[in-house]
């Protein structure tokens, strides 16, 4: 009897693993899905998984990526802009999770025109740009170039409540990521 109580309780033991997870996920994400798009990921992850570790890491994607391949990583989010290159993920498995737009960031009470503004229109206005997002910057660059102009950089910053907080003064205007402006003030 005492053998076929402990065989039972390890069959019991054996099906407890295959259902639980537990351990740790190395997860590292840009810094505008770290903060929006993650912690209620997390959080989910953490409901349903109490013993499962989930760690987190800010990390822009390209340094992301060497340290995903170096095994340093379990999970990285990326962001691809359509105005740049493919990213080069030889070895790594993407799964898009979002599309985002980036949006106009303009003051208040600047005068725009009716129906969808169009990028040329802000050709003009002095730009806020992020200084330490290459892509972004690039993309940035890229569009208005397409547009007819080279953006009149005047203010710089890698955080979007400055960015928004110089647009706000009237001091320029700017495009970001939609998931930077949400959960900030209009």
């Amino acid at each position: 009897v005492m053998i076929l109580a402990e065989l039972e309780q390890a069959r019991a033991d054996v099906a407890r693993l295959s259902t639980d997870v537990t351990g740790v996920v190395r997860l590292a994400a840009f810094p505008t899905a770290a903060g929006s798009v993650v912690p209620p990921a997390i959080a989910a992850c953490r409901a349903r998984y109490p013993e499962l570790r989930v760690v987190l890491e800010e990390r822009e994607t390209a340094d992301g990526l060497g340290a995903l391949r170096a095994g340093h990583l379990d999970l990285l989010l990326v962001y691809e802009l359509n105005l740049l290159p493919r990213i080069e993920h030889a070895g790594v498995e993407l799964t898009p999770l979002l599309t985002e737009d980036l949006v106009a960031a303009v003051p208040a009470g600047m005068h725009v025109p009716s129906g969808p503004l169009r990028l040329a229109d802000l050709g003009e206005r002095s730009w806020i740009a992020p200084s330490g997002d290459a892509d972004l910057r690039q993309a940035l660059d890229r569009a208005c170039g397409l547009a007819g102009f080279a953006p009149r950089l005047d203010y710089t910053s890698d955080d979007y409540t400055v960015i928004l907080a110089l647009v706000r003064a009237g001091l320029g205007v700017s495009l970001i990521p939609r998931l930077a402006a949400e959960g900030l003030e209009p």
